[in-house]
């Protein structure tokens, strides 16, 4: 847009001083703030009440000890009075209309009526022009307002730059105000609505600003003496918001965030969290519902927040910022190179729902980008064959209850899940694998590799030191405490946690005994149940072992005249349930939904805490 022109902008910080300069006394009879509201035809009692307000006030400081005298206030519009807004606006716009008046001088939108030759905020002012010349007729514009209206320009925080656009570079257009020389911007950055411009190289300089501070205040927060899950709500409530302004006004490649941004939050966050360096790092950034952290991904968020600047841009009531925006939907539409393409996710939404409100359409465009992402991530995730194989096999919603628990366990047992999801434990197989151990073959039973699944669930050493079982009757007692303080009128029950377990012979004579058992001599219904702690890669495998054990005895049982069911609970060694069983049993047992989840979360929390206890006994036949 720029080939065929020197682009002039002018960039004024703090231009006018206009919150304390508007006088009176240059205009005639009602002075600038009264030909203002009738210039824009404000009502005459409105213009009355300010005539009033501004006329004869003054104002005096006050202690306990002394005061000073009535000090008239003649210039300015008073802060803190819920009109000085309206007032200071009309004002300011006079300069605008004056400055807009001249639309040829500005910089012209190419194949359209569009032309920018002034940007407005508050008291900042930024004048465009299509060449040194042009904008020197702006400012000589822009002075005789001022002088008309009795304001001053701040001339040393003003700002001037010129720069042709077939070489792109910059050079001082030697522009004047009142006389004076305005510098040259040069080098130097200044911001502009909070937007650092720096004329060489604003997007590296971006780049490194950015970057510095996220560094700065990851340090700042690794340093501080608070927990691991502290730390990381830090990051997620602290930190990120702290990042929104410049992610949404600058534009980088999403390529440059997640090598740069996210790779330096993320050994920030693996650090915090206690995960190894290898494993993936999705699970920081997955929602629970997947079995994650839900930690906010710098990506993401670099790409939802872009996608709310295009979808403010494209449906803005301004026709020439619409203009610019669907120029850069076309630089998208065009260019091979961008990956990431926010205004084309805008347009695709905006066809998709025509009616949408804008705010309706920035909530369609955001969720796109998470869906995606989360599509993305759990795609990387199912494809890793060790580092995966939990959130593989697991059933729906069964991570979301094991990601709710997590927040449940000590540190040291939440360290250890977290890598046992991953399988990045630091067991023989993994070290030897690493190149750390040179053998890796388990310590205790001196026969099979010290995998995690051996550790947890099939060193032999280990199961007759009855370390499984301590795991088992641990979750076996909390699910016999929550049946029995919900269990229906006129059921019994037992329960294999010691010596007072006895089997209603009566049923059936057998000297096999399933972990808990439940009837009702009334209704002629028997329950027996089988808890099972398997790997998750074994589950199947392990309920199917229950069914054919205790197929004998169901149909025994069932020939007495007893309805008979057979029920088995699995919960993983590494925390997932089986949500299968725990709705059965809630249909048997008569559970609310609440009470159900409760009991889910509680045992996945303690089938960790157990696994943690078998982990931490490893190497030690003792322990």
């Amino acid at each position: 847009m720029v080939a065929r022109y020197f682009f002039q902008c002018l960039i004024c910080y703090d231009f006018l001083n206009l919150f304390t300069y508007f006088l009176f006394k240059n205009l005639p009879v009602k002075g600038l703030i009264q030909f203002s509201l009738s210039h824009y035809h404000a009502p005459s009692k409105f213009g009355s009440i300010v005539d009033s307000l501004y006329s004869g006030l003054s104002a005096m400081v006050l202690t306990d000890d002394w005061c000073t005298p009535c000090i008239p206030l003649k210039i300015g519009v008073y802060q803190g009075d819920p009109m000085s807004v309206v007032i200071f606006n009309t004002v300011i716009n006079t300069l605008v209309d004056t400055v807009k008046n001249k639309p040829e001088l500005g910089y012209k939108i190419s194949n359209t009526r569009y032309s920018i030759n002034i940007l407005q905020y508050a008291d900042d002012t930024c004048l465009v022009g299509n060449s040194p010349a042009a904008c020197q007729q702006l400012l000589n514009t822009t002075e005789q307002w001022l002088n008309w209206s009795g304001m001053k320009a701040k001339i040393p925080k003003c700002s001037a730059t010129s720069f042709q656009g077939s070489t792109g570079h910059s050079i001082n257009p030697q522009l004047t105000l009142s006389g004076q020389n305005i510098p040259f911007l040069g080098n130097n950055t200044i911001k502009f609505l909070g937007l650092p411009i720096h004329i060489p190289n604003t997007s590296v300089q971006s780049k490194i600003r950015i970057k510095e501070k996220l560094v700065s205040l990851l340090t700042i927060v690794d340093k501080i003496g608070v927990t691991r899950r502290q730390k990381l709500m830090i990051y997620k409530l602290g930190v990120c918001p702290r990042l929104n302004w410049p992610l949404t006004i600058f534009q980088f490649s999403s390529t440059w965030i997640e090598r740069e941004l996210e790779a330096t939050a993320t050994r920030f966050l693996k650090k915090w969290s206690g995960l190894a360096k290898s494993a993936n790092t999705s699970i920081l950034y997955l929602p629970k519902r997947e079995g994650g952290l839900e930690l906010p991904s710098l990506l993401t968020l670099y790409k939802k927040l872009q996608v709310s600047r295009q979808a403010q841009l494209l449906t803005s009531s301004d026709p020439c910022v619409r203009r610019v925006a669907e120029y850069g939907l076309r630089a998208e539409e065009n260019s091979k190179r961008v990956k990431f393409r926010p205004a084309v996710i805008v347009r695709n939404t905006m066809q998709e729902m025509p009616s949408c409100t804008r705010k309706g359409l920035t909530s369609a465009g955001r969720n796109a980008v998470v869906k995606q992402e989360i599509t993305s991530r759990m795609s990387t995730v199912l494809n890793l064959p060790r580092q995966g194989g939990m959130i593989k096999s697991s059933k729906e919603g069964a991570a979301e209850i094991w990601a709710q628990t997590l927040n449940t366990i000590p540190e040291n047992e939440w360290k250890f899940v977290l890598n046992a999801a991953h399988d990045t434990l630091p067991h023989n197989a993994n070290l030897h694998l690493w190149g750390e151990k040179e053998t890796p073959i388990c310590p205790l039973c001196k026969k099979e590799k010290q995998t995690l699944l051996h550790v947890l669930n099939n060193c032999e050493v280990a199961l007759n030191l009855r370390r499984y079982n301590e795991r088992h009757d641990l979750v076996l007692a909390e699910i016999s405490r929550t049946i029995i303080l919900n269990l229906p009128q006129g059921f019994e029950t037992t329960t294999d946690l010691g010596s007072e377990y006895s089997f209603p012979q009566y049923l059936a004579a057998t000297d096999q005994r399933p972990d808990m058992v439940l009837w009702n001599d009334t209704t002629k219904s028997v329950t027996l149940l089988e808890l099972t702690i398997p790997f998750d890669t074994l589950l199947e495998e392990a309920a199917k072992r229950k069914k054919v054990k205790y197929h004998e005895l169901v149909s025994r049982i069932k020939g007495s005249g007893y309805e008979t069911t057979f029920l088995t609970i699995e919960v993983e060694s590494r925390g997932l349930p089986n949500l299968s069983g725990f709705s059965q049993l809630r249909q048997i047992v008569g559970l609310s939904k609440t009470v159900t989840k409760s009991l889910m979360r509680e045992t996945t929390r303690l089938a960790i805490i157990g696994s943690y206890k078998i982990w931490c006994s490893r190497n030690n036949i003792n322990i």
